[in-house]
């Protein structure tokens, strides 16, 4: 089988379906392979001996031998699992650290088209790093205060007469923690705590909209969200709020693709509020963020734009 593509994430994860379909119809090749397989039920085969080749195998009957320029979608990778055939956990870590050079590793040597760059996706996911960014090519953002001093902490939260929010780096496997308000004076009591783990805190931007901008290569696809019609009132992800078509003037455009490809990403989810005053504020940019309720809300067509990418 020629492939055009291959995007590493799990056969259940419908983005991967739906951007299946597409290079389907496009009449390209296309494999989801889920990285928990290996090595347990895929083997590989990769040499740079003369010309370079990689093969991978699943079981006796099916054989994929990557071509150079088949397209990689770094979707939803999944850890390496060898607990059932390794009992010693020492050694779990070293065979699982051994697995990870192996397949990334392959993948990365042989075929240059990676959606996205894992280096450059792992640097844009830090969020001070692309806020710092983001404000040196001519985006407001919020003012921001990263620290683990409770007293500094205080006094931050004090001088923001619009109020403040604060909000976790990363996610957990044990909840989902939504971006919060500082909304009375016992939460800055509380702030004793974050000597122990540093907090990011930011002015609250004030307004009745979000934006989330999706970048596929050179396309933009952008949507808007009434926070009015939302509880909370703060963090859109807290509740499925509709999606509406939203467009976007031309010099945000430039410097929302030029952002992207400073970062050197080939795609990006970016979230903005419009605020009170009329002005576009960015928050974020997630390197692999979600997109699929945007296209089914507005109709626009980010799956197919991602096949083309990849093919």
């Amino acid at each position: 089988m020629k492939l055009h593509a291959l995007i590493v994430s799990t056969p259940d994860d419908l983005h991967s379906q739906v951007v299946t379909q597409e290079i389907e119809r496009l009449g390209g090749g296309v494999v989801i392979l889920d990285s928990a397989e290996f090595p347990e039920k895929l083997s590989i085969e990769y040499s740079n001996e003369k010309q370079s080749y990689l093969t991978i195998r699943s079981g006796e009957d099916k054989e994929l031998v990557i071509d150079r320029n088949c397209g990689i979608w770094w979707r939803r990778p999944r850890g390496h699992d060898l607990s059932g055939v390794l009992a010693h956990p020492k050694l779990q870590s070293f065979a699982v650290d051994e697995a990870r050079q192996a397949f990334l590793g392959s993948l990365s040597a042989h075929c240059p088209r990676f959606v996205n760059p894992l280096g450059a996706s792992r640097q844009a996911s830090v969020k001070l790093y692309h806020l710092e960014l983001a404000r040196s090519l001519g985006f407001r953002v919020p003012q921001t205060l990263v620290t683990n001093n409770p007293n500094a902490a205080a006094e931050f939260v004090r001088e923001q007469v619009s109020g403040c929010v604060y909000k976790p780096f990363t996610g957990t496997d044990f909840g989902f923690f939504e971006t919060r308000s500082f909304s009375s004076d016992q939460d800055v009591t509380e702030l004793w705590r974050i000597q122990h783990c540093p907090m990011l805190i930011q002015e609250h931007v004030r307004g009745r909209v979000d934006v989330r901008v999706t970048v596929v290569g050179d396309q933009i696809f952008s949507a808007s969200f009434d926070l009015t019609k939302s509880r909370h009132g703060i963090d859109g992800r807290v509740e499925r709020l509709p999606a509406a078509r939203y467009e976007i003037e031309e010099r945000v455009s430039s410097q929302i693709l030029r952002f992207v490809r400073e970062l050197g990403l080939q795609y990006g989810a970016l979230d903005f509020r419009l605020s009170d005053s009329g002005e576009l504020v960015f928050f974020e940019i997630n390197p692999e963020g979600q997109y699929l309720w945007v296209e089914i809300d507005t109709g626009q067509e980010i799956s197919r734009a991602m096949a083309e990418l990849l093919v």
